[in-house]
């Protein structure tokens, strides 16, 4: 999958966070042998579209996203011409890691609570063994699972 232009087009009319969630759904379902992207995506537009019509100062040019989202596609587009390197949905995903765009503790809190949904079912829908076993497998404390679940799942999942 590539990041073209009228793709990235679409990034300025949402918000970052927003497009990187409709990035990671594709990829997910991309992983998981379903081609669904472009369906996806139109819907993605057409729900947000409603959305951007009630936001009011976006196109100003004080917008502090809006010039966030210009600055960002500006430096990805000059990194990957300088280096000629592709211009994939993971290569952009790498970008931003790289340039500490995405921290490394918000990728941790984000992989627990990815983790979270595969090991509750492992251990039978048990939260308390569940935050056991990650706290184990992420060597942190389980008050500090028990914090992120609480305060990063809405962040992260919306609920």
């Amino acid at each position: 999958m590539k990041i073209s232009g009228e793709s990235i087009g679409f990034a300025q009319k949402v918000s970052l966070h927003t497009y990187l969630k409709y990035i990671t759904f594709a990829l997910r379902k991309r992983e998981k042998g379903k081609n669904i992207v472009c369906s996806y995506r139109s819907n993605f537009q057409k729900y947000f579209s409603k959305k951007m019509e009630n936001k009011q100062d976006f196109n100003k040019k004080n917008n502090p996203e809006m010039l966030f989202r210009k600055a960002l596609v500006a430096r990805y587009e000059y990194d990957r011409a300088v280096k000629g390197e592709d211009n994939g949905i993971e290569h952009f995903l790498q970008y931003l890691i790289n340039h500490n765009i995405i921290e490394n503790i918000t990728i941790q809190r984000y992989t627990i609570l990815y983790a979270f949904d595969e090991e509750y079912e492992k251990n039978d829908f048990h939260k308390t063994n569940t935050v056991k076993a990650l706290a184990k497998q992420f060597n942190l404390s389980e008050r500090q699972i028990w914090t992120i679940l609480k305060i990063y799942t809405k962040r992260f999942k919306g609920k």
